[in-house]
Parts: C-alpha cells; sequence; structure tokens
C-alpha cells in the first residue's frame, strides 16, 4: 500500500472479498478508499457514525478517517485505494448502484485489468477509474427520474469513452418516438441526448488532462479516450464547450 506499482498510475491498490466475511475491524488508509458491496449487508462504522449496507452500495471514503464493516451472515466487496478524488469531502460519501450495475462492471473491469496487467494496462486502469469518477459523481444527490431518460443517461455513463457507442441505436431500443423523447429528455435533463453525450465526454477529456503531468498522455490519446475517432474534431468539439483548444485548457 501507498507505493504506486507503475508510476503514472492513479490507482494504488485493488482487492475483492471473494467469500463471505463477517467482519474487517477498524483501520485506515493514507489514500481514498472505494467499498463497493457485492453480496449481502450489514453495517458500517465510518468515524463515528454507523450506517447500513447492502449489496449495491458504494462508498468513497476520504484520507485518515477510520472505519470498519460487519455483518451478521457475511458480506463480499470489491475496494480499491487511489490517490485523488475530484470532491473536497471531509467524511465518507454514498451511492447506491444503478439497476443496470453500471459501476460495478466498471470496478470488475478495473480490478481485473489491474491484477491481469495486460498490455497497455496503466491507461486503461487510470482511464475506467477516471469513468468511474465522473459515474460517482453523477449519482451523488440524484432522484429518481423517468425511467426512459435514466436508461439513456446510464448508456451514455458507461460508453463516454467507446467511439463505437450509437447513441441514435440506444435511444431506438426504447421503441419511442424520437421527437418525443428528445423533448423529454430536454425537459429532464436540460439538453438533448447528444449534447449530453458531448458534455460529458468532454468533461472526461478535462479530467485526463487535469492528469497528464502523471500520464503523459497526448492531445491525440486524450481524444480516443473520451470516446473521439477524429482528434480534429475532439479539438473543435472541446473549443465549443470550454471556449479553449485542449492544449490550451487549465481549471
Amino acid at each position: 500500500m501507498g507505493i504506486r506499482p507503475e508510476p503514472g498510475i492513479l490507482v494504488d491498490h485493488v482487492g475483492k472479498l471473494r467469500v463471505d466475511t463477517f467482519c474487517v475491524g477498524f483501520h485506515r488508509h493514507d489514500l481514498w478508499e472505494v467499498v463497493y458491496y457485492t453480496a449481502g449487508s450489514g453495517r458500517v462504522v465510518i468515524g463515528d457514525e454507523t450506517v447500513p449496507f447492502e449489496a449495491g452500495d458504494v462508498f468513497v471514503i476520504p484520507p485518515d478517517l477510520y472505519h470498519s464493516d460487519s455483518s451478521e451472515k457475511g458480506f463480499q466487496d470489491v475496494f480499491f485505494t487511489f490517490h485523488h478524488f475530484d470532491l473536497p469531502l471531509v467524511t465518507y460519501s454514498r451511492v447506491h448502484d444503478a439497476q443496470s450495475g453500471i459501476i460495478l462492471q466498471l470496478l470488475l473491469h478495473l480490478h481485473d485489468t489491474f491484477q491481469l496487467k495486460p498490455h497497455n494496462w496503466v491507461n486503461v486502469v487510470n482511464s475506467t477509474f477516471r469513468l468511474f469518477e465522473q459515474t460517482f459523481l453523477s449519482q451523488l444527490g440524484t432522484t429518481p427520474g423517468n425511467p426512459f431518460v435514466d436508461r439513456i443517461v446510464n448508456r451514455i455513463a458507461a460508453n463516454l469513452c467507446d467511439s463505437d457507442f450509437r447513441l441514435e441505436e440506444a435511444i431506438a431500443e426504447l421503441h419511442l418516438n424520437g421527437n418525443y423523447f428528445r423533448d423529454l429528455f430536454r425537459e429532464e435533463t436540460g439538453m438533448t441526448p447528444l449534447q449530453l453525450l458531448s458534455r460529458k465526454r468532454i468533461e472526461h477529456a478535462q479530467q485526463l488532462l487535469l492528469s497528464q503531468h502523471l500520464t503523459r498522455y497526448t492531445i491525440k490519446e486524450i481524444s480516443r479516450l473520451s470516446g473521439f475517432t477524429d482528434p480534429y474534431y475532439f479539438s473543435r468539439t472541446f473549443r465549443k464547450w470550454t471556449g479553449v483548444p485542449p492544449s490550451r485548457w487549465a481549471p
């Protein structure tokens, strides 16, 4: 723990409890920690607070905060520690994964890539972590909305980095009138589905630019990791949303 296994990687350690566990005693980390409970239910003690958990709950715990978890019938989880989170939390934060299980899919992919270390694994881990980060932040404080809108929002979050993702095909799967759905989507989110996809991809690119001093990604690589096949189109879209080209962007 605490020593990066590879230069430039954002994630420090990844693990998985594969068998029923009944108690993990009080401990703390110098780094941030994410815990996703994949099975079972129980209680988490974080600082002075005791909160229940169930399968599908995702906790983000800041550094130096003592915590423990316990369950009478046992639980399983996926967890990892990392160096930075795009939210100034002083205590824990929690969301419940969407019905699609998008956060679990991301964490399992991150876990397997980190453990198996295939070609280009550091870039894949970093990109997957950033996508988890933005997906988690997007679910904080949200209330249930229209299920059709939620479905497309989740599909967008799950496919930010996939240049083969076809938004029109995802919308067609809803079997709703296209114009009706776009009006419904705009009413709930304030923008069209395409606008939301573009905005989320640019926000993801901004996160990659923030970590460029660690990852050494080029603008072309950031374009690809943000779901764009054409770096020139990426630059035009980035300028449209931020007012400056990627090479000149700063928070």
